[in-house]
């Protein structure tokens, strides 16, 4: 993490610590990992989440993609299923 925050340093790119998270990819034991980032004299812990978005995809830390599925089918399923009420009884 020290050379991502000197990397955005250099070229003038302030990270958003409170936006920051630490997500981890495994297949069977997830590894336990704890990062920081620094600023100034002080560490930051960056908080560890299960999955994160990125591009529009939501990447879940064994890579399945289960929720990322699950949410491209049930938007569009209540979108429809709100038209389709509106329509029969509006």
């Amino acid at each position: 993490m020290i050379l991502v925050k000197k990397w955005s340093d250099e070229w003038l790119l302030k990270l958003n610590i409170e936006k920051c998270k630490s997500v981890s990819y495994y297949l069977k034991t997830p590894i336990e990992t704890h990062y920081h980032i620094k600023e100034k004299d002080l560490l930051f812990p960056l908080e560890k989440v299960k999955s994160m978005v990125d591009s529009g995809v939501r990447f879940d830390s064994k890579l399945t993609f289960r929720d990322h599925i699950s949410e491209k089918l049930i938007k569009p399923t209540v979108y429809w299923n709100y038209k389709t009420k509106l329509y029969l009884h509006g």
